[in-house]
């Protein structure tokens, strides 16, 4: 991307730390660590104090909107007009980590592994606490990416919903332990489509595949844990929606 994207999201992780806003989500971590929340349907509603850089980023944003098309049965799909959410997280790792919610072997993580429910996800590097995905073959690979880049995860409801059948991979990915004191800033933007919508591939509407992992049982202290957290997000406030299902892989986030 451009250079005055890598300034934006220089700036932004800056203002992120500061910014002060009676809406934001809080919830606690894997590894002790907060993770604080600002969240819109419309990028220009942010607040002022994060809204410029926001912007700027979500201007490249769109610009991948454009690109991002599928061809299946001779038709081509283009997802550019669909809806967004946005959030911006900011976590924060936090002091006494010997007090913290670390079970299960997951010390390693601040977020477990888990995949999304949306159709794709766009969100920023973080050069320092780099975002970790399970390869389709197993292999666990660190997002090692320049402040010039974006990563782009496509969501279950691509992958599962919309299109089972072209072997499209849903990496489930988590976010690294951070060490006190430190802090990891990203915007993340998924793409959805409307609730109701209905496709020859699946019987459930897109909201009924969105919300599937909430009616779960869980089947590890971990898992419910993280469903705890989705609950709370879905329960807090409708922009804060961003359902995830904790990946069965057995993998802790050591390479």
């Amino acid at each position: 991307m451009s250079s005055e994207y890598a300034e934006a999201l220089i700036s932004l992780r800056k203002e992120a730390l500061s910014c002060s806003n009676e809406n934001r989500f809080v919830i606690d971590l894997e590894d002790g660590s907060k993770r604080l929340t600002l969240a819109r349907d419309d990028d220009d509603n942010f607040p002022e104090c994060v809204q410029k850089n926001v912007l700027k980023i979500s201007k490249q944003f769109d610009k991948i909107d454009q690109f991002i098309n599928i061809t299946a049965d001779e038709q081509r799909i283009d997802f550019h007009q669909l809806a967004t959410r946005t959030h911006l997280h900011t976590y924060l790792s936090q002091p006494g980590r010997e007090n913290s919610l670390i079970h299960d072997n997951v010390n390693l993580l601040s977020v477990p592994f888990h995949t999304d429910k949306g159709l794709y996800l766009l969100l920023t590097p973080s050069e320092m606490y780099p975002l970790k995905i399970v390869s389709k073959e197993g292999d666990v690979i660190d997002m090692e990416k320049t402040d010039t880049s974006v990563i782009c995860l496509m969501g279950t409801g691509l992958t599962e919903w919309l299109l089972p059948d072209l072997g499209l991979f849903s990496p489930p990915h988590a976010v690294p332990a951070l060490e006190y004191p430190s802090a990891r800033t990203v915007l993340a933007r998924m793409k959805v489509a409307p609730l109701d919508a209905r496709n020859i591939n699946s019987e459930a509407t897109f909201g009924e595949h969105f919300y599937s992992v909430l009616h779960q049982s869980a089947k590890t202290t971990m898992e419910q844990r993280h469903l705890e957290r989705v609950r709370r997000q879905v329960d807090h406030d409708i922009s804060q929606h961003w359902p995830g299902q904790v990946s069965q892989q057995n993998v802790t986030g050591d390479n």
